[in-house]
């Protein structure tokens, strides 16, 4: 039987930026373009040893701040994507029947391998030597 106890969840439904106060509701476009740092400081940070570090910034001033130090990528396409990929064969279905194939022939090898238990190496090359 499960039992079940109630919890409770917090969601952010309003961001506002720490740097010029603009804010977002959920739902919003400018919502998910909000950058939040969350940081923990280590060993002898400037900041303080193991002080915490926050700070949410609307896109705009998160650009302001980070200048011209900011590195912007553009995100790969799909036909970028399926281009760059040459080593994928056109022809998947022979691929998976030639490695069912290659399966198959290994495990009949090993279904003629039997291996006696034994605790010495003179036993065990004996074992091998019975099967040859």
């Amino acid at each position: 039987m499960k039992h079940y106890k109630e919890i409770v969840v917090q969601e952010v439904s309003v961001i506002s930026c720490d740097k010029c106060g603009e804010q977002a509701k959920q739902g919003d476009y400018s919502f998910s373009e909000f950058i939040s740092v969350h940081h923990s400081c280590g060993y002898e940070s400037i900041h303080g040893d193991g002080n915490k570090l926050n700070i949410d910034l609307c896109q705009k001033c998160f650009a302001t701040i980070c200048g011209e130090s900011l590195i912007i990528t553009e995100p790969e396409n799909w036909d970028n994507f399926f281009q760059q990929k040459d080593t994928v064969s056109d022809d998947f279905m022979s691929e998976r029947e030639n490695i069912i194939e290659k399966k198959g022939a290994a495990s009949g090898i090993l279904s003629n391998i039997k291996a006696d238990k034994c605790d010495d190496d003179e036993s065990r090359q004996s074992s091998i030597n019975k099967e040859n």
